[in-house]
Parts: structure tokens; sequence; C-alpha cells
């Protein structure tokens, strides 16, 4: 009778383990895979928005992110109206570390970029980008603000241009990541 009772015992400890670990489901998020993302900002003339695709993070500490964007800018003629300009730009994203307990993470970067302003007269200009902002990560979403300074200059690649140069330019967003 004894070994009834053990052997009854045994099977209700397996049969009750056996239904709880079919219930489990283990989720992996890789936080260092690359990424997709949406910025939508201001830069004082208007709304601007830049879509941009992250590398993996290397070293745990850096991206490489390659984006496009559009937005009206400030130039050094004010009988001309502010052009739209598209941006082509790239840049390093330095990651500052950061108390591991939370989810938010500040960066740094440094790029460079391709302005091409539409207008009669305006030529393409190139020109540095600075890029500074904190994310916070959920599940496989990235959200936080970003804060970009857009430094353009001609140069003799560039070429002459009637209405001359954009001037500096700042802007602030909110980006949106999503990891693959």
């Amino acid at each position: 009778m004894r070994s009834i009772r053990i052997l009854t015992a045994i099977v209700t400890v397996i049969s009750a383990t056996a239904v709880s670990a079919g219930a489990q489901t283990i989720t992996l998020i890789d936080n260092t895979s690359a990424r997709a993302s949406l910025r939508v900002g201001y830069g004082g003339h208007g709304p601007d928005w830049d879509a941009s695709i992250d590398s993996p993070l290397f070293a745990n500490v850096v991206r490489v992110r390659a984006g496009v964007g559009q937005d009206r800018w400030d130039s050094e003629f004010d009988s001309y109206p502010d052009p739209t300009v598209t941006r082509l730009g790239a840049s390093a994203i330095v990651f500052i570390p950061s108390n591991p307990n939370y989810d938010v993470r500040p960066y740094v970067g440094l790029g460079l970029a391709r302005y091409i302003p539409r207008g009669a007269g305006w030529n393409a200009q190139t020109g540095k980008r600075l890029i500074g902002g904190m994310e916070g990560s959920g599940e496989r979403w990235t959200v936080g603000v970003e804060v970009e300074i857009e430094l353009p200059r001609p140069s003799a690649v560039d070429g002459p241009s009637v209405n001359s140069e954009l001037l500096p330019t700042g802007r602030i967003g909110i980006a949106i990541r999503r990891r693959f």
C-alpha cells in the first residue's frame, strides 16, 4: 500500500511539473541586433522626419547609422523662402556606459551628411552632423529623445551656388526603433 502512495505522489509531481513546463515560453531578445528607426522632430521651421537603419552593436558600444530625412531649412538670404532640404547621412553612434539595472542608454554621435535643397539656384552641400540622445528599451522596441545639430559647409566639390549656403541648424525629436 505504501508503494502505491509513493507511486501516486511521483506521478502527481511529474504531471504537475510537465503541465507548467509546457506553458512556459522562453523569449530571447538581442539588444545588439540591427534595427530600423523613424524620428519625427522639429527644427524651428516646421516638422521634419528621418528614417534610418542602424547596424548591429559592435563591442556593446558603437553602432553605424545610415539615414534619409527631410525638413525646412534656414538660408543666409531672407529674401528667399526657406528651402525644403533632403538629408542623406551616415553617423557613428557611441553609447555611453550607464547603470546596467536601467534600460535607458545615453549616446552621442558624429557623422557626415549630404544636404540636397529643392529650389531654383540651390546646390547640394556637404556637412557634419552631431547627435546626442537617450533611449529606453522594451521587448523589441526602443523609444528615445534625440537632438541633432547639422553643420552644412559648401566645398569645392559642391560648386558655386546662386543662393550661397545653408545655415547651421538644430532639431529635437522622438525616435522609435524596432530591432530585427
